[in-house]
């Protein structure tokens, strides 16, 4: 899944490079692509603050930091995972990968 990309790695990267910022959330989910890639359903990889209400996305040296819902809107994300700090070091020692690490997750890509 990766190799599309970094976003996995940037997301959870973030989650665990700030431990005392208990407003993030590490999201997984299925997003509609654009440009290249639009109209196509893909698995991706960001990080939420609610106290801000902003979605973070650095992936791919990108630095997008805009409202959830515009976030969402612009996505047409339909279905995500969440994770807290501490999900997402138990998901990354049990799996030994940053993700994504639902089963319904991993059927999007081909």
């Amino acid at each position: 899944m990766e190799a599309n990309g970094d976003c996995f790695e940037v997301a959870g990267t973030m989650i665990l490079d700030n431990p005392m910022v208990h407003a993030l959330t590490l999201v997984h989910g299925i997003v509609t692509g654009q440009g290249p890639i639009e109209g196509v359903e893909h698995v991706h990889a960001w990080v939420e603050d609610s106290d801000a209400m902003v979605a973070l996305d650095f992936s791919n040296g990108n630095a997008v930091v805009v409202p959830l819902d515009q976030y969402y809107k612009i996505g047409k994300i339909r279905k995500t995972a969440r994770y807290d700090r501490k999900e997402t070091v138990n998901a990354l020692v049990q799996t030994g990968v940053w993700g994504p690490w639902e089963d319904w997750l991993k059927e999007v890509d081909p």
